[in-house]
């Protein structure tokens, strides 16, 4: 499966340390033992299993710390992303081993929303770093109006 250099690399490199985001359940989350879980976890580890590969974790609480990782060299990979197409620099993305669907929830009995433009002049929520938010199209939704800053949930005084 394998040839001489790629198994040379692998026993050069056998632990790969990665970075994620760690609220972008299914793909990454913690579980109720606060160890990473979910399906880009598990993808590694069958890689590992494969390879002989040791996957260390560095889940983040933000987009901006996971490109720190990887800017500053603790972390050789991500191991999910969501993009708007753009590549930052400082990745070269692999072909894509899933796809992520973003969907629209709405309380028992409303009026269904079928798409993104449904959404226009609703309020909508995203939980705190949650990676749309750090995406350039983010700035298109503000501007259509679909997005707009709020402050912070723990600043908020119940009403």
């Amino acid at each position: 499966m394998l040839d001489d250099a790629q198994r040379a690399w692998i026993n050069a490199h056998s632990v790969i340390d990665y970075t994620t985001y760690a609220n972008a359940a299914p793909m990454t989350f913690r579980d109720a033992s606060g160890e990473p879980a979910g399906l880009s976890v598990d993808v590694l580890a069958a890689i590992g299993k494969l390879t002989g590969l040791r996957f260390e974790d560095r889940l983040r609480a933000s987009t901006d710390q996971v490109m720190a990782d990887i800017r500053n060299g603790s972390a050789m990979l991500i191991a999910h992303s969501v993009s708007n197409g753009e590549v930052p620099p400082e990745v070269t993305p692999t072909r894509p081993y899933g796809e992520g669907v973003f969907v629209i929830l709405t309380r028992v009995g409303a009026q269904p929303l079928r798409d993104v433009r449904a959404l226009a002049g609703k309020r909508i929520a995203l939980w705190r770093n949650h990676p749309i938010i750090a995406m350039r199209c983010a700035s298109a939704c503000r501007q259509c109006g679909l997005l707009r800053p709020r402050r912070s949930m723990a600043n908020s005084k119940p009403s």
